[in-house]
């Protein structure tokens, strides 16, 4: 078990390494667009029972710094229990504001269907997505208008930066996070696109229905950003997708506030592994899962055969794969000082995801008062 613990680690650290060397490839791309002439953007938010959150997200859209007229914003009601439909009508905003309700069409429920139904009210090529209880920085629309001026961009996704609400340790959820967001930026930084999140993501209308939309895994309830990125992959290629580092894009987010409710986020997001069929997604998923399973495996044994210094050995290996991508994406977001949880991070996350990977499995995760379809 051991010596496989070492095989794995070794496997997970040129992945990391691999992943590192396109995260500074994409930071040192100097990205202006393709031309001078901006593209029309629609901003579709997809909500439910967001009232508290919603109304902060669309003040902040006014203050976006980019041409008057450059974007419209969609607001798609997904059968919310609250107040989330009037909350979004009486927000204060300065541009062309529609808001939809599911409910109201009888449609299916769903983020998925949200989505698909702001769209069909969307009369600007290029959508852009994020979630209601998040606010983007002030050249978030701008810089997606100027990219996807650039000649074969179909897609293109961008950082979040992830304020947790855990008491104590806030910076163990964070560091999570922020592996996540590094090694999708990386991935795509060496040319292999797999991951992204649908908090800050864009694409163009026409492509999205040339895909046919969510039809290809709308049987599945999450998804709707990664499945919908394998897409894009399948029918335009890799080189149709554009990671966007540019200044002022990135989009600001909460966590989940606790540790069950963590618990219940990463088993969500892990339930969709086994509906991959992306090449690049299914070998990096088992390579992580893998590699944490036979992690955690490996320093049990090392440590009940009285074997410390194995255990320190390997988890010291996976530390140094780990850490310098972790060091940029910290640096970027201006929360280098989450890193004095990085050691006891790196000790409990074999475990967390091992247990939530195998949980995926067999479990169907619930999200705001629904249980997921696998």
């Amino acid at each position: 078990m051991i010596v496989i613990a070492f095989l794995f680690i070794g496997l997970y650290s040129t992945l990391m390494i691999l992943f590192t060397f396109g995260f500074i490839r994409l930071q040192m791309e100097k990205r202006t667009g393709g031309s001078i002439t901006r593209i029309p953007v629609s901003v579709i938010i997809p909500a439910r029972n967001e009232a508290e959150s919603l109304p902060a997200l669309l003040e902040a859209l006014s203050h976006q710094e980019c041409e008057d007229g450059l974007f419209e914003v969609i607001v798609a009601d997904d059968y919310s229990e609250d107040d989330t439909l009037n909350a979004a009508m009486r927000a204060n905003h300065n541009y062309p504001l529609t808001v939809v309700s599911l409910k109201d069409h009888e449609l299916p429920a769903g983020k998925k269907s949200a989505i698909s139904f702001g769209i069909k009210h969307a009369k600007n090529p290029v959508i852009l997505l994020t979630d209601a209880d998040c606010i983007p920085e002030m050249k978030w629309i701008s810089s997606y208008s100027r990219i996807f001026s650039e000649k074969g961009c179909h897609m293109s996704a961008g950082l979040i930066r992830y304020y947790s609400l855990w008491k104590s340790p806030a910076a163990i959820e964070t560091l999570d996070f922020y592996g996540m967001v590094a090694s999708s930026a990386g991935a795509a930084g060496i040319g292999i696109p797999f991951m992204c999140n649908a908090a800050n993501l864009a694409f163009l209308r026409k492509s999205f229905e040339d895909i046919k939309g969510f039809s290809h895994h709308s049987e599945i309830s999450s998804g709707d950003d990664v499945f919908l990125l394998h897409q894009f992959v399948r029918m335009f290629g890799k080189d149709s997708i554009r990671w966007n580092l540019m200044s002022g894009s990135i989009v600001n987010t909460t966590g989940t506030g606790g540790v069950l409710s963590f618990f219940r986020q990463r088993l969500r997001w892990a339930s969709k592994g086994k509906y991959y069929t992306n090449k690049t997604a299914v070998g990096v998923s088992l390579i992580v899962l893998l590699t944490n399973l036979f992690v955690a495996a490996g320093v049990i044994i090392a440590l009940f055969q009285g074997r410390a210094m194995i255990s320190i050995l390997i988890l010291l290996i996976k530390m140094l794969a780990d850490i310098p991508l972790m060091v940029m994406i910290t640096k970027r977001f201006g929360q280098v000082d989450h890193l004095a949880w990085f050691v006891p991070a790196t000790i409990m996350y074999p475990v967390y995801t091992s247990i939530t990977g195998l949980m995926s499995l067999f479990l169907r995760p619930g999200w705001k008062g629904r249980r997921i379809r696998l």
